[in-house]
């Protein structure tokens, strides 16, 4: 069945490349600030300014009104991959049951490569330098980030950037695979490692999107992918400072 696509959804898509360029730049230069952090203070690990939590809401709120301006004209639930012959709820848990086998087989594969204390010290280093320490600051952070995050990165960097230029252009193979190379672009500044977990996180969310429960299935793996780090940040933290201690003990032995 042939779709017809919004008015103006070209436009909406150029907009999505706009954004994508912004964060890749933006991307670029935390990760620089990062490997500078690095090398002046080692191990220790520099927090955001408080400021940060109240610009990531501010920016997710802005993305939420282009949504809202942009529906039909812009974009439509068929263009996007928003399907409903599947509940949605059943859809958003189907998702997050997704993350959750995809998390097993990311332990048992970096178990196997001994990469699995690695990537954990490097996902607890980079969460704690996105997360602000004080009270309300960390709030709006989480708000931004858990709640709405999910939704306006899938209907974005998904479901416009990838489902509906694959429409638009009759070749949803190159809309994938800008969309991949636009998220490893987003995510460069959490460095190699976490790259890696991008890119099969990405081709499950892409699964998710031409599957029966579509875009929302994509949203519920999302979600779960945003709330799992900060509900295992304190065991984080502990496994993290054990095992700076262990390498300290290690180091002070051999000398």
């Amino acid at each position: 069945m042939k779709i017809e696509l919004p008015p103006s959804s070209i436009i909406a898509v150029c907009f999505v490349l706009f954004i994508s360029a912004m964060h890749l730049l933006g991307g670029i230069n935390q990760r620089q600030l990062i490997k500078k952090q690095q090398s002046e203070k080692g191990l220790k690990i520099e927090r955001p300014k408080p400021s940060l939590g109240f610009s990531i809401l501010i920016t997710q709120i802005s993305l939420i009104l282009f949504l809202i301006v942009s529906y039909k004209n812009g974009w439509n639930f068929t263009s996007v991959g928003l399907k409903f012959e599947i509940f949605p709820i059943i859809s958003l848990i189907v998702g997050s049951i997704c993350y959750i086998l995809f998390t097993f087989g990311l332990i048992i594969i970096l178990k196997i490569l001994k990469l699995l204390e690695a990537t954990e010290d490097d996902t607890y280093r980079v969460m704690l330098r996105l997360t602000p320490r004080q009270k309300l600051p960390k709030i709006l952070f989480l708000i931004g980030v858990c709640i709405f995050n999910p939704i306006t990165e899938e209907l974005m960097f998904r479901g416009i950037l990838v489902h509906q230029l694959g429409l638009f252009i009759n070749n949803h193979l190159l809309a994938i695979a800008l969309g991949l190379f636009i998220n490893l672009g987003n995510h460069i500044y959490q460095g190699k490692l976490q790259i890696a977990t991008h890119i099969i996180f990405y081709l499950i969310a892409i699964a998710l999107l031409y599957s029966p429960f579509g875009l929302i299935g994509a949203i519920g793996f999302h979600f779960a992918g945003d709330i799992y780090p900060f509900i295992s940040l304190k065991r984080s933290a502990i496994n993290y400072r054990n095992r700076i201690r262990n390498k300290r003990a290690v180091k002070d032995t051999s000398n």
